[in-house]
């Protein structure tokens, strides 16, 4: 049967073809005196089908080439290339199959190989770009677990990166911060609270540009403010300055001041316009949360001032781990062991 010239062009003729060509280079025959599968040679056949049976959304045919690639890549020792087929496959199952723990599998095997090359970088970033799509499918849970992952890398190479004193953190920085906003948006707010007091002390020393690291009081404050916990809040306010460098460093914590003491008032349109400067620093979903926030605290206010008494209502009751000062060393903690 003859192929038309539209059907050659067809992604998925495209595809079978190419697959033909890979499947057929990785096949021994000793009658012909081929003894080994040529790896190397399947690699462009394989990338050509996936990329084409991509197009043609046939998905569950291009995971079968990002395989074949991730086994002629391992062979060639090529374990960037791997952990990027690993990547890619991982993105199939969120984006369009909807398979989260498929996803979850290949995107730890990702991250194995990445780590075999060293390129943290890489693999952090990964880890942050999984867990938005994560997020963006309303899967807080496997977010959560994802960023874990980038969070216990980054306590094993703090002491690596800070000593190697690189250019920039920021990558680390972007995958701290999503990682408690969704620890928040969890109501692990505890978590949260204890993570950044690790992460302030192991990267605060370092870091030229304090901006940054403000960003992480913000974090500890929002936690304490959605806890009700006004006198660690303002604790944590006071700290920060401390280590305030420009304007825009008491920016930042007086916005989240401002917030909670509108909040207080009942004053809406003043709350609303400082958290639209603090939407600057922080995950959007979280800024959200905040604003929810103020509806139901509220809310409970508007009860208690019926009730003309005390509020009876259940209150979160959270124990945290240390009130002394963050520049205070602890001797416990990820961060903490990892570089000390």
């Amino acid at each position: 049967m003859q192929i038309s010239v539209d059907e050659k062009k067809n992604p998925s003729y495209i595809a079978e073809e190419a697959k033909g060509k890979g499947d057929a280079a990785l096949k021994v025959c000793y009658l012909l005196c081929k003894c080994d599968p040529d790896y190397l040679g399947a690699v462009p056949s394989y990338e050509r089908a996936a990329k084409n049976f991509g197009l043609a959304k046939r998905y569950e045919d291009e995971i079968y080439c990002r395989e074949k690639l991730i086994l002629c890549h391992r062979e060639i020792k090529d374990t960037y290339s791997e952990g990027r087929n690993y990547e890619r496959i991982a993105m199939i199952y969120v984006q369009n199959l909807n398979d989260y723990d498929s996803a979850y599998k290949y995107i730890e095997n990702a991250i194995l190989a990445f780590r075999t090359k060293g390129d943290y970088h890489y693999e952090i970033n990964c880890l942050v770009t999984m867990a938005q799509n994560f997020k963006e499918k309303d899967k807080l849970d496997y977010a959560e677990k994802t960023l874990k992952l980038a969070h216990d890398e980054i306590a094993k190479i703090s002491h690596i990166v800070t000593l190697s004193k690189e250019h920039s953190y920021d990558y680390i920085y972007k995958a701290m911060n999503l990682y408690c906003s969704v620890l928040i948006l969890l109501n692990k707010l505890k978590e949260t609270i204890n993570i950044c007091q690790e992460f302030i002390k192991a990267f605060e020393e370092y870091e030229e540009n304090k901006s940054k690291i403000i960003v992480f009081y913000g974090l500890i404050a929002i936690s304490f403010i959605l806890i009700e916990d006004e006198s660690n809040a303002g604790k944590i306010f006071e700290e920060s300055k401390k280590i305030c460098q420009v304007n825009s460093d008491y920016e930042t914590m007086n916005n989240i001041s401002d917030c909670w003491n509108y909040l207080k008032q009942g004053n809406e349109e003043r709350f609303n316009m400082a958290l639209r400067v603090v939407d600057v620093d922080y995950d959007n979903a979280l800024v959200k949360k905040i604003k929810a926030f103020f509806t139901y605290y509220k809310g409970k206010t508007d009860i208690k001032d019926n009730k003309g008494g005390k509020d009876k209502g259940a209150k979160l009751d959270i124990s945290i781990k240390s009130n002394n000062s963050l520049h205070e060393k602890d001797t416990k903690g990820n961060f903490a062991d990892a570089q000390l």
